[in-house]
């Protein structure tokens, strides 16, 4: 308890120095964020398809970002991203293994998307039975066998034409787009707890507020009014 009382005194506190519109803003996107749904990507190595990525999961309101970048390194770039890198958390990992671990220790059904094949579920039909994590793998070559070995079910988005592939950023819009719309549709518990709501809100001020420390520790002193330094 004494964890939350900390942070809802640095919320009151930094709440203060943003606009009221902008933290009405930030109460209204908060409570359209999950964890429920989680995207996972594998190695992607172009940029402006990281990039776009990110934007999609922010625009959609899906939290957290698991990235593998064992064998190319993640660089999204802010030209595309138009700041969604600020809102997302993106969670990094050199070890394949570890990313797995920590999907799994945390509830997530693994779900690996993959091109029109025997086995696989599609998008329209699938449905969302748990917290679920969707991997998409490489521009070129798809998720690696080390991670399509592991998966607890495929996915697939139909197609009807001569190509059977989409662009990795495209395919994750589709997907993300349809699966999130399912599940506000649902009876599923995909909203943050208060507590992580809290936790969101905190940070997101903390990134927001200049010289936020500052102003926090002048808070916890009692100290006299400081400058407002608003942000827009």
């Amino acid at each position: 308890m004494e964890k939350i009382r900390s942070i809802e005194r640095g919320i009151e506190s930094l709440s203060r120095h943003v606009t009221p519109e902008r933290w009405q803003r930030f109460l209204d996107v908060s409570r359209e964020r999950t964890r429920f749904v989680t995207v996972v990507l594998e190695n992607i190595y172009q940029p402006h398809n990281a990039s776009a990525v990110v934007r999609t999961c922010e625009a959609f309101g899906i939290l957290d970002l698991y990235v593998i970048e064992d064998v190319n390194p993640f660089s999204p770039t802010k030209g595309i991203t138009l700041g969604s890198e600020k809102w997302v958390e993106i969670h990094r990992f050199k070890d394949p293994d570890r990313c797995y671990r920590e999907l799994k220790d945390r509830g997530y059904e693994v779900v690996v998307t993959v091109p029109p094949c025997t086995g696989a579920v599609s998008l329209k039909d699938f449905e969302i039975r748990s917290r679920t994590a969707i991997v998409f793998g490489t521009e070129l070559k798809g998720v690696s066998e080390s991670i399509l070995k592991r998966a607890d079910r495929l996915l697939t988005i139909p197609m009807y034409g001569f190509v059977q592939s989409l662009n990795i950023s495209v395919a994750c819009g589709i997907t993300i787009f349809t699966i999130v719309e399912r599940l506000k549709a649902s009876n599923l518990p995909w909203r943050l707890s208060e507590e992580e709501r809290l936790e969101l809100l905190y940070r997101w001020l903390k990134r927001s507020v200049k010289e936020a420390d500052l102003i926090e520790e002048r808070s916890r002193r009692g100290s006299g009014s400081c400058s407002k330094g608003r942000n827009p």
